[in-house]
């Protein structure tokens, strides 16, 4: 069968399905309880510090003062810390040992590395203090035995440190910064990003034997971060031409002697502070009142939540823009994106807490890319957008709505970056590309499809490459210090309207991508890449990400332990994202809705792991669903169900003949359709007959729940089945979804199956495909010779 049969098949369906349906669950007696959002944190730990930023060093001089109370049943004799600075210590940390050799050739001198170290470390009371801990200290590497790494510190107690008391520490630390990286350091011109700075407690968690253990991984490559939640009030003392933003809301500003100020900034129930500075900012303010999605209300209302419960809260945004961003399409593009997040996951998920959020335009690098990228801490998030973003690309929308949507995912969820990382990326993913699907969803005519994205990148012929953004690690540039080009003679042929020109003759791709490498420039040009009109959602693009991946990993693994980057980021970010989609349509999004807002409610400042999310999913989606994300998260099994064999044949008492004998035989003759599990995940499938009889279509469904006893099942039409029926026109397996939330393209429930293009079968061939393809040929040559004529 040719795949623009099953293409055709599965895109043009007008068939309407019938979504499956689930028993009540309350009718069996299901446990759909809820307390509600918790309006804080069990505050733990207390953070009191004061951080002087000299510029000429590039260095912290920072203080510390501590409350730790242990909210374990167990005791322990020691305290562990986190110094993630000295991942940049030297080229042995397990840090740049795993990052490869690109991470280490950036840095080319000992002032561009950075590390951290403590130069006063005393306990002032409990756990037998007073006593000055400084000299005991020792480094441990938990993970990997590395002993050049000293990411990990280990503080020995002078007595134990008993369930349910507290400690209280003083410190004093000095932390140079490195070369920007990242997360964290220094860029040209005075651009600081201030991110995990200090030394930070690990998570002490519930032991066997009656005392309990730290939970304090090494810095990797791999893996971000895992702390608990507390207080912070925080000094940061600049020179006084810096433009400060950070966690929480600035609470005092004092003029210090010396042409310094000192700015405090206060936030309860977060479980990080980071912080930014930079005098060239353009600063922004506007006080945001998110609107809630009425759709979700109406589904969260029928579920008894209150108009209370489900209100939304004014938030003050402040924006650090830098100065070639200060354009009012920029900044509008910003100012939009975080009102659609801000209104997304407060209705899906319960108003965000907070009072304040800081949106940080980072910084550049001298060849161009960006200094710290899109990365989350608690109400500050960094995006950056291009020089000159298209309008018909999602950039800086996709990655403001992404980090955003980590203010739930991570910030408010507190799950273990560490060794369960899906549990924040992948769940910001699932929820930032709905997010986009919805609010930047444009209908095109004819075609009926939603798009976030429309770009050359996701045209079946892009070349494959890293483009900014992608799941792959970012290629050199074949300039790498030809800032002056773009920053001076770009800079001004575009002003003359050369962007205006592109976008006349069609161009849809991005004219200076992220990175500004000439590679990945001319990877985004019509030239390499002709179906540059292909709409895509974040569904697909999620769905074809995972399965460009090797799938030799499951999802949850400690992520310094899968095979490499590239799994780490498949199965944190895309992968789980697909899972999701699927267990999503599954449940029905009547279902799915609440079940996820319940999850976040229960997992909100707590430290939620993936048995608690597929115990709820167990409550709200029944033992099918609940096996089917046990397989998809704890496995790397395939999910595969296709049409394998179609034929008409005779059946008779001797045997089968063929169909072209004697009348009275004629009667045996039967259409078989052999539908098979290629996979390896095992569920119940939905299969969709058409006929047609005198012109018109009848419509046959039928499940099949036996695949576990056998991996194929024929469905047999037999001649008096046909006569009143009709003749067998198309065949689906699993046909598409068209019930779900986003019914766009060939998904049907199960959004992981791995080949869409044996889910369907059709008698008649069309030929429309091809002919598209060959008109789309002869524009894309018409589209190369006009851009180069205009560039040229």
């Amino acid at each position: 069968m040719a795949g623009t049969q099953f293409l055709f098949a599965l895109l043009f369906s007008s068939l309407v399905l019938i979504p499956q349906s689930l028993p009540s669950l309350r009718a069996q007696g299901a446990d759909f309880s809820r307390t509600g959002l918790p309006e804080k944190s069990e505050r733990v730990v207390s953070y009191k510090m004061t951080v002087r930023l000299d510029v000429k060093k590039k260095t912290l001089f920072g203080k510390q003062e501590i409350r730790y109370r242990n909210r374990t049943k167990g005791a322990t004799d020691e305290l562990r810390f986190h110094l993630y600075l000295n991942a940049f210590r030297n080229q042995f940390s397990t840090h740049l040992r795993e990052a490869g050799p690109k991470a280490r050739e950036r840095y080319k001198s000992k002032e561009e590395y950075g590390d951290i170290h403590f130069t006063r470390l005393e306990l002032m009371k409990g756990a037998g203090g007073p006593k000055d801990l400084l000299p005991s200290l020792r480094y441990d590497a938990p993970d990997d035995g590395n002993k050049d790494d000293r990411t990990v510190v280990v503080v020995p107690l002078p007595a134990a440190f008993a369930g349910g008391s507290e400690v209280l520490l003083e410190t004093e630390f000095i932390a140079k910064l490195p070369k920007a990286y990242r997360r964290t350091g220094w860029g040209p011109g005075n651009f600081y990003m201030i991110a995990q700075w200090f030394p930070k407690l690990g998570v002490l968690e519930e032991g066997e034997a009656g005392n309990s253990t730290w939970n304090c991984h090494q810095f990797h490559a791999n893996t971000e971060f895992f702390a608990d939640f507390g207080s912070y009030e925080v000094t940061i003392e600049t020179p006084t031409e810096f433009k400060v933003g950070a966690t929480g809301k600035m609470q005092k500003k004092e003029e210090l002697v010396g042409g310094y100020t000192a700015r405090t900034f206060v936030q309860n129930d977060v479980h990080d502070f980071a912080w930014v500075a930079d005098p060239d900012y353009v600063v922004i303010k506007e006080t945001i009142d998110p609107e809630p999605l009425k759709e979700t209300l109406e589904i969260l209302e029928d579920e008894g939540y209150s108009d209370s419960e489900l209100s939304l809260t004014p938030v003050e945004v402040t924006y650090f823009i830098q100065p070639e961003h200060d354009r009012p399409s920029i900044i509008d593009r910003h100012k939009k994106a975080v009102r659609i997040a801000l209104s997304f996951f407060g209705s899906r998920f319960g108003r965000y807490p907070y009072d304040t959020l800081t949106v940080v335009d980072p910084g550049r690098d001298l060849d161009w890319s960006g200094l710290g990228g899109g990365m989350e801490y608690p109400t500050l998030i960094t995006c950056g957008s291009p020089l000159f973003p298209h309008a018909r690309r999602l950039s800086p929308e996709g990655v403001i709505i992404h980090e955003f949507g980590h203010q739930f995912w991570y910030g408010l969820s507190g799950n273990n970056e560490f060794e369960e990382s899906w549990l924040d990326e992948g769940m910001t993913s699932y929820s930032e590309g709905r997010a986009q699907d919805l609010a930047y969803r444009e209908i095109i005519p004819g075609i009926n499809v939603g798009r976030p994205v429309w770009t050359t990148r996701f045209g079946p012929y892009t070349v494959k490459g890293a483009f900014p953004g992608s799941m792959g690690a970012p290629l050199g540039g074949i300039a790498k210090d030809k800032s002056i080009l773009r920053g001076v003679l770009l800079d001004c042929w575009l002003s003359k309207g050369a962007n205006a020109k592109l976008d006349a003759i069609g161009f849809m791709g991005n004219l200076l991508p992220d990175n500004v490498a000439e590679l990945n420039y001319l990877r985004a040009l019509p030239s390499v890449s002709f179906e540059k009109d292909i709409p895509q959602i974040n569904l697909y693009s999620d769905r074809s990400r995972f399965l460009n991946s090797s799938g030799l990993d499951p999802v949850v693994r400690n992520a310094w332990e899968y095979l490499d980057r590239s799994s780490y980021r498949v199965n944190s970010y895309p992968r789980p994202a697909t899972i999701l989609n699927t267990i999503e349509r599954m449940m029905g999004k009547k279902k799915w809705i609440p079940c996820l807002r319940r999850f976040h409610e229960r997992a909100r400042f707590t430290h939620p792991t993936t048995e608690d999310f597929i115990k709820t999913v167990a409550e709200w989606g029944g033992p099918e669903v609940e096996a089917f994300a046990r397989e998809a998260f704890y496995t790397s099994k395939d999910l595969d169900y296709g049409i394998s064999v179609l034929q008409n044949k005779g059946i008779a008492a001797d045997g089968i003949f063929d169909p072209s004998e004697d009348q009275d035989r004629k009667r045996f003759v039967s259409t078989v359709v052999t539908v098979s599990r290629f996979g390896q995940i095992v569920v119940p499938v939905k299969l969709r007959f058409v006929f047609l009889k005198d012109g018109q279509e009848s419509v046959e469904e039928r499940i099949w729940e036996a695949a576990k006893q056998r991996p194929w099942k024929r469905f047999v039409f037999t001649a008096t089945d046909l006569e009143k029926k009709g003749e067998l026109i198309r065949a689906y397996v699993d046909p598409p979804d068209e019930n779900a939330e986003l019914n766009v393209g060939p998904a049907g429930v199960y959004v992981l199956d791995k080949n869409f293009l044996n889910n369907a079968w059709q008698k008649e061939p069309d030929h429309r495909p091809a002919i598209r393809r060959s008109l789309r040929s002869l524009i894309w040559s018409q589209a190369v010779s006009n851009f180069f004529g205009v560039i040229g």
